[in-house]
């Protein structure tokens, strides 16, 4: 029935159950999985480029600091994420479930629906 099944995760406490279920519908199916991760501002844990102090929020001399600190807590959001994303897609395809995945920057929303239109 199903040819290949869209399963959007996050770093919430769900997303190993909905990928097992998701999983477990594929192998029924005989269908192929598409796991899709949005990064988006509206994921819990996601570091956003807010100073910590008010007197900070504009340019001073030591502020490049904080933007190189921000850079290296995205990096390693996104990194721990596509690592997220690549142990889900071993596991299915550890099944015999043909797996493939995105890491998309966007509205979980928009995301998920560009991905599964395309």
């Amino acid at each position: 029935m199903y040819k290949k099944i869209l399963v959007a995760i996050d770093n919430s406490s769900l997303s190993q159950a909905i990928f097992t279920q998701a999983l477990e519908l594929a192998k029924a199916m005989g269908a192929s999985l598409l796991i899709v991760h949005s990064l988006s501002d509206e994921e819990e844990g996601i570091p956003i480029p807010v100073a910590n102090r008010l007197d900070s929020i504009y340019w001073a001399p030591g502020t490049e600091l904080n933007l190189a600190a921000w850079e290296e807590e995205w990096n390693h959001y996104q990194s721990a994420n596509l690592e997220l994303l690549r142990r889900f897609a071993a596991q299915a395809n550890g099944t015999g479930v043909a797996t493939e995945f995105r890491q998309l920057v966007g509205t979980p929303g928009k995301v998920i629906c560009k991905a599964a239109q395309k």
